[in-house]
């Protein structure tokens, strides 16, 4: 499970860094918010895999 939920993490994490930090800049505060967002995002995957995942996700293995 650890495995597959870094693998799953390094996806989402790829995609969710080109899209809130690699669009097309329209102004510096815009850059700003893209990896402020990006940061937020960080802390709450974190925060999801250090108090075991999503019930949802733990559902579905344990079937």
């Amino acid at each position: 499970m650890h495995r597959v939920q870094q693998t799953s993490f390094a996806l989402v994490d790829t995609l969710a860094k080109a899209l809130l930090t690699g669009l097309p800049e329209q102004s510096s505060a815009s850059v700003a918010k893209g990896k402020e967002r990006y940061e937020r995002f960080l802390k709450s995957a974190a925060a999801s895999m250090v108090n075991g995942g999503h019930p949802g996700l733990r559902d579905g293995v344990e079937r």
